[in-house]
């Protein structure tokens, strides 16, 4: 985390976002449930590096530092339409996770970005499961009923 001009350097799950380009209102939440509703605006810096500008402005390092493990939580309203298959984080944790004869195994605790292949978390039943996000483990997907169906 880096102050400079107001800006700070920040941790996109997706590099190649240009949603904040032309600037919104998101709010920061803080690790400790804090929130902080704020303009925000993203360029590309050196090094590959996000940079955003964030209104109140953020000058010094120490202020900077502050915001150190916040999450950006951004508007549905400014969230690009996915394609079929694609699926907000925020809808898919929580959902009940069965495998295919119907068994619950548990609910979906955490997603985790590891690379090109994200990795579920399952918690509840007799034991924690990771789960590769995978189309041949993902049999199915039902945000409105509630459940996924995976290949155990």
């Amino acid at each position: 985390m880096y102050g400079t001009r107001g800006e700070l350097r920040i941790h996109l799950h997706d590099r190649e976002s240009t949603l904040l380009h032309s600037g919104g209102v998101v709010v920061l939440c803080g690790p400790k449930g804090e929130r902080l509703q704020v303009r925000m605006t993203t360029r590309g810096g050196p090094g590959n590096r996000i940079l955003a500008h964030v209104s109140p402005g953020v000058g010094a390092r120490e202020k900077a530092l502050a915001y150190k493990d916040w999450e950006i939580v951004a508007s549905e309203q400014i969230l690009p339409d996915l394609e079929d298959g694609e699926y907000y984080h925020r809808d898919l944790i929580g959902l009940e996770v069965r495998d295919s004869d119907g068994n619950v195994l548990g609910k979906l605790a955490e997603i985790h970005e590891s690379g090109p292949i994200d990795i579920w978390t399952v918690r509840g039943g007799e034991e924690e499961m990771f789960v590769p996000a995978l189309a041949d483990v993902i049999v199915s997907v039902d945000v409105a009923a509630g459940h996924v169906v995976i290949r155990a």
